[in-house]
């Protein structure tokens, strides 16, 4: 087994279709991650940044829109901004976590996310957590 096989890592993935879900969960399993927290809805995504710390979280993966699709990835950016206020109030994984956007709007481009992936490149998912993780 490699040894970016080996690392363990922890996951938080904001997304509401459980099919995504189990893909992404597939993804990170296979390559020594625990998916940690699953937030399906904006307000439960919103609340997780606040638990980076305890759940000690190095990747989040943000789906697009948590329910009715929303032109723009406007979910993202609000979790986004809750993840700033974390990280304003410090913490080692708040301040560390690296963000992938994983949406099913794949125009809009949020600069503040470390990597973006249209539902569509799912299959660079594995490639791209790597890639952050060694950074």
């Amino acid at each position: 087994m490699s040894d970016s096989k080996e690392r363990k890592f922890n996951v938080l993935l904001a997304e509401d279709n459980e099919d995504w879900v189990a893909t992404v969960e597939d993804i990170i399993t296979e390559i020594g991650g625990v998916l940690v927290k699953t937030a399906t809805n904006l307000e439960d995504a919103i609340d997780a940044m606040a638990m980076l710390e305890e759940l000690k979280v190095d990747i989040i993966i943000l789906g697009g829109s948590l329910g009715e699709f929303k032109i723009g990835n406007t979910d993202t950016l609000r979790i986004l901004i809750a993840l700033m206020e974390a990280r304003i109030e410090g913490g080692f994984h708040a301040n560390k976590a690296k963000t992938i956007g994983l949406s099913g709007d794949h125009q809009t481009r949020i600069k503040e996310l470390d990597a973006q992936l249209g539902k569509n490149n799912i299959d660079n998912l594995k490639a791209t957590i790597l890639r952050l993780l060694a950074k």
